[in-house]
């Protein structure tokens, strides 16, 4: 498993030849609470660790997509 930007970098094709199956884990990033009056979307995860409750994070860290 790697982040979505090594679709990039690796090749799944090289990886499958030796019986490996690669999976890219993309963030779904949804909306919380800024402080501001529009959100902006893809900033820090040390923004978020700022301004949601450990629940709140817990339940956003399951939001991704397997591709």
């Amino acid at each position: 498993m790697n982040a979505a930007g090594g679709t990039e970098l690796y090749s799944r094709a090289d990886f499958a030849r030796d019986g490996i199956e690669l999976l890219f884990l993309r963030s779904r990033l949804p909306a919380y609470a800024q402080g501001t009056l529009e959100f902006v979307p893809g900033l820090s995860i040390i923004d978020v660790l700022m301004r949601v409750s450990a629940d709140e994070l817990r339940v956003m860290l399951l939001e991704r997509d397997l591709i």
